[in-house]
């Protein structure tokens, strides 16, 4: 099964956007979440994805990982390794990008090197505005790595204004699960 994800992966780079229903990733937390790039924000758990797997670039619009939902669970510290918890799992929708400009560290991952300062191709920034960063870290904790896979949006416990946008996309189209299910759709080309 490992094989078929990373072969999955190579091909995803290969056409672009790397876009997996789960794997391995790296979390932190940021503020100012009310302009997300989805273009619609939301109450509930929100994060930001790292631009490669957001599918658009800045200024570009909404990408296909936009309303798709994510259960997210950390397993360890990077600046902490001897850290062992506890940790948690929260259920976040995707309102925005973490963009690779100013970002290199956890969001610069590119076609051709998809793995980030700490050997993940995923990045999840998640909202402190929302709550989602207070029930996701552990104290004194602020970035961690861990695993991600992709949910219905019925698992998450937010809301985002209205019935137009509980899907997998803005536009409120209800698409299958990644790889195969297709969105908003990718905007541009990939870094």
């Amino acid at each position: 099964m490992r094989s078929f994800i990373v072969l999955l992966s190579i091909v995803a780079a290969v056409h672009g956007w790397v876009q997996e229903p789960s794997g391995s990733t790296s979390f932190t937390q940021y503020s100012g979440c009310g302009s997300p790039a989805c273009g619609i924000s939301a109450s509930g758990y929100t994060a930001a994805i790292n631009q490669l797997a957001f599918g658009s670039s800045p200024g570009l619009g909404a990408g296909d990982a936009c309303g798709r939902c994510f259960q997210l669970t950390g397993t360890a510290d990077p600046y902490s390794p001897s850290f062992t918890g506890p940790f948690k799992s929260i259920v976040v929708k995707v309102t925005d990008m973490c963009p690779a400009a100013g970002n290199q560290q956890w969001c610069g991952q590119t076609s051709s090197n998809t793995l980030n300062s700490f050997g993940k191709e995923f990045h999840f920034d998640i909202c402190e505005d929302t709550g989602g960063a207070g029930a996701f870290f552990p104290s004194g904790h602020t970035a961690l790595t861990g695993t991600f896979t992709e949910v219905s949006c019925s698992e998450w416990s937010g809301s985002d204004g209205g019935a137009l946008w509980n899907g997998a996309c803005i536009k409120g189209e209800s698409a299958a699960l990644w790889p195969g299910g297709v969105g908003c759709g990718n905007q541009g080309s990939s870094l």
